[in-house]
């Protein structure tokens, strides 16, 4: 069976609902499943496994608040860039570098580009991604034009 027959056998015996601990368990008990070889099952190299999982998102869950015309407001202190592989740069960094700034407005291009992929479905959501797309451009436009000064400050670590 394939991960999507065996994900569908386990969703339709779950009244309709596939929760990771049922996967899991299914998969623990199916020893020739296909899901079952998409599992870690050495405990030592699954916890450090887990362990970088955490510290990615302790990475991206960290905030500083920042000013931006007076008023404050909080941001994601780091920034992942494709680019860089799989490390984090601080957001300060990438909005104050034309290039970095460009590869993540670039990045959330493709995330738009993916959303509308996954969600074209829902068709209300299109003014929404244009809307988006829009401010991106703006945005972009703006990082190719010298800066003045005061725009952005940090205020502290939250």
């Amino acid at each position: 069976m394939s991960i999507h027959s065996e994900l569908e056998v386990i969703r339709k015996s779950s009244r309709g609902i596939l929760r990771p601990k049922s996967v899991v368990d299914w998969a623990r008990k199916h020893e020739d499943s296909a899901l079952h070889n998409s599992f870690d099952w050495d405990d030592n190299e699954a916890a450090e496994k887990w362990r970088l999982e955490q510290a990615r998102r302790i990475i991206r869950v960290s905030v500083i608040t920042v000013e931006r015309n007076s008023k404050p407001f909080r941001v994601r202190a780091y920034t992942m860039l494709k680019s860089d592989g799989s490390g984090y740069r601080a957001t300060a960094d990438v909005v104050s570098d034309k290039e970095l700034l460009a590869d993540a407005l670039a990045q959330m291009q493709d995330e738009i580009d993916g959303w509308k992929r996954r969600y074209a479905h829902l068709r209300d959501l299109a003014p929404l991604l244009l809307s988006m797309e829009q401010e991106i451009k703006k945005v972009a436009s703006k990082a190719s034009k010298p800066r003045k000064a005061g725009g952005e400050r940090r205020v502290n670590a939250g």
